[in-house]
């Protein structure tokens, strides 16, 4: 096998290993996760903003060994009791 060959091959199987310890992530629409938020009364939210292509707020949150991931133009206005932490990035492998 070739040296880009090799590489390929290594890219692939590393992206197919990112994926697999992320688990299942749930896309929801904002409206659904802001329920599931009302639901969980500890809540934990990870939200960060898009970047230069995408000017999006998104959002990940876990609830009954589950992670929801949603995304809006706007920022949502999350519940007061939920408890909040900005990050500079969140990835969510397509």
């Amino acid at each position: 096998m070739s040296t880009a060959g090799v590489a390929a091959a290594a890219a692939a199987a590393a992206q197919n290993n990112a994926i697999a310890a992320l688990g299942s992530i749930v896309a929801v629409e904002p409206d659904v996760f802001l329920s599931i938020l009302d639901k969980n009364k500890e809540a934990i939210v990870i939200t960060a903003y898009g970047n230069l292509f995408e000017r999006k707020y998104r959002y990940l949150t876990n609830y009954k060994g589950l992670t929801f991931f949603s995304h809006n133009s706007d920022e949502l206005q999350l519940p007061t009791h939920v408890e909040v932490f900005r990050a500079k990035k969140i990835w969510i492998p397509r």
